[in-house]
């Protein structure tokens, strides 16, 4: 990820509530500072914003804030969702004709009405895009990440991506290891290999 970018409650590119909670999500995140930035996609893609463009554009298909905390408190009802902070960060995605590319389970309808030999074809890349999330403290991730389903690989876990399942496995790691005793807090060299 990129450096902060100042959010902007005025700009409606990011206050856009057009996202309704039927959508479907997949859920993003990863440890950025001292907090955890969970952001979604949605297979709705936003209105672009009218006038003059930004050097980083909005991502088309990223859920707002509302849209995430509606879907998480149906997930953790006991988290308080409502008081997380709003961040937005410029991120790098692999991009195709320049727009970001979705799971493909996300954009089903979107993937058979393209050209397929436009698709095909055309070159994939790196492409910065602006995302709007939430910032969660340690607890709270630890408690998102620990109660995620445990395989990557089943219809019910398509709505959290693969950067959740790596930060859900390190957790419940971490979890697993505290509990069995089995760490050590940290190495000395003394007279020799480390003790």
């Amino acid at each position: 990820m990129s450096e902060e970018i100042v959010n902007t409650p005025n700009d409606t590119s990011l206050n856009d509530t057009s996202l309704n909670d039927t959508s479907f999500l997949v859920f993003h995140g990863s440890w950025f500072d001292e907090h955890f930035f969970l952001w979604a996609e949605s297979a709705e893609a936003r209105s672009r914003p009218r006038g003059r463009q930004t050097k980083l554009p909005p991502h088309p298909h990223a859920a707002t804030p509302d849209a995430l905390r509606a879907r998480l408190v149906k997930f953790l009802p006991a988290s308080n969702w409502a008081a997380l902070p709003e961040l937005t960060y410029g991120i790098f995605l692999p991009t195709r004709n320049n727009t970001p590319i979705l799971p493909p389970w996300l954009m089903m309808e979107a993937m058979e009405d393209a050209d397929d030999a436009t698709r095909d074809e055309a070159p994939v890349g790196l492409g910065a895009w602006k995302v709007t999330g939430l910032a969660l403290d340690v607890l709270t991730a630890l408690d998102l990440l620990i109660a995620l389903p445990g395989t990557p690989g089943n219809q019910h876990s398509r709505q959290w991506g693969d950067d959740l399942h790596y930060w859900s496995a390190v957790a419940k790691f971490g979890l697993e290891t505290l509990a069995r005793q089995a760490y050590l807090p940290g190495l000395t060299e003394h007279e020799g290999p480390g003790r």
